[in-house]
């Protein structure tokens, strides 16, 4: 019989080698978990749940709206987000296709468009800053106040909506 405990060591190694070989590949496990753990993230992130970007944005309220025939006419004394420039509002309403997002960009200049980017359907932010709208979940789709694409992963423009400001009244063509 042998004295000696069976090892897993090859010819000429000794336990030093045998523990620091151990050590390294239990780092890179590690490092590989914390890899797969941040590419998670980014797919999921990307696939909707990161909401980073998203901005509370008011709802234009129901008796601030009369709707006529192929426009939707805004009482602006009653919806304060659009009262001043750099404001923005959703406007949804059963009987209109799609939901909008209205940005006053000047004293007397309003911008409409989908509220869904033409990408993933995310919803839009306005960015007064710089008179842009921005896929809120991604905030990779840029567009101009028309809905023109900026920059994509967007493959087609925002539908975009013409307005006309009549005292403190805005009408958006739908």
């Amino acid at each position: 019989m042998c004295d000696r405990e069976e090892t897993n060591l090859h010819p000429g190694e000794d336990a030093a080698e045998e523990t620091s070989r151990r050590g390294f590949l239990r780092g890179g496990v590690a490092l590989g978990l914390l890899g797969l753990t941040a590419v998670a993230g980014v797919c999921l992130c990307s696939m909707g749940g990161c909401k980073r970007n998203q901005v509370k944005i008011p709802v234009v309220a129901a008796e601030a709206i009369t709707l006529g025939h192929g426009k939707v006419s805004i009482d602006l004394n009653r919806v304060e987000p659009l009262q001043k420039v750099g404001g923005a509002a959703r406007l949804r309403h059963p009987r209109i296709s799609d939901e909008l997002l209205i940005a006053r960009y000047e004293a007397n200049a309003f911008a409409a468009v989908s509220d869904h980017c033409t990408h993933r359907g995310g919803q839009i932010v306005y960015r007064p800053r710089d008179h842009l709208f921005v896929c809120s979940n991604y905030g990779h789709s840029v567009f101009r106040l028309s809905g023109q694409v900026i920059r994509g992963p967007a493959p087609r423009p925002l539908p975009a909506y013409r307005t006309l400001l009549v005292g403190n009244t805005l009408e958006v063509f739908i």
